[in-house]
């Protein structure tokens, strides 16, 4: 069996716990499982090249096939240590974002949605991939990022590091 994934399905445990799940109810299967590109999944599902997939939604997936969702989780903003919303200053409004530079990661619509609801184009100054990526570049104070709270709360930079700051967004 071919499984493909990205990361938050790894930060979450969600991927550990169903395979764990499968390889115990099935262990003549041999499992191969690989991180992917989130755009490659459903075409490689599609494809048959995989024969699961782990995904984060929201995402538009073609409509032969379906989904399940395993685990729910909020988005956060992600900023340099010394920016001036950092530490515990409670929730950062979308409009308040409007002139800062965005660490956009390879899933876009948490930063599409503040966007949206902020109304302004965000200006993506970095697009280094994926998540595991996006922490570092605002750690070097390339810009703000809003990226899956699991993610944010999984990855640990040393301690000599900049660490950026998780704020909460006022989505509503």
């Amino acid at each position: 069996m071919e499984v493909g994934y990205v990361g938050s399905a790894v930060y979450a445990g969600v991927l550990q716990d169903q395979i764990g799940r499968f390889r115990r109810s099935h262990p003549d299967v041999e499992v191969v499982v690989r991180s992917l590109p989130i755009a490659e999944v459903p075409g490689m599902l599609e494809a048959g090249s995989l024969d699961v997939g782990f995904v984060r939604l929201p995402m538009d997936l073609p409509t032969s096939l379906r989904r399940h969702a395993l685990a729910e989780d909020d988005y956060c903003l992600a900023l340099p240590a010394d920016h001036p919303e950092a530490g515990p200053v409670g929730p950062v409004r979308p409009s308040r974002l409007r002139a800062e530079p965005f660490v956009v990661p390879e899933h876009t619509s948490g930063t599409d949605e503040v966007a949206r609801r902020g109304r302004f184009s965000a200006q993506g100054v970095a697009s280094p991939g994926n998540l595991a990526a996006v922490l570092p570049q605002v750690s070097l104070g390339h810009g703000v990022a809003v990226v899956p709270c699991v993610v944010a709360e999984a990855i640990r930079l040393p301690p000599s590091c900049s660490k950026p700051s998780l704020g909460t967004l006022q989505l509503g």
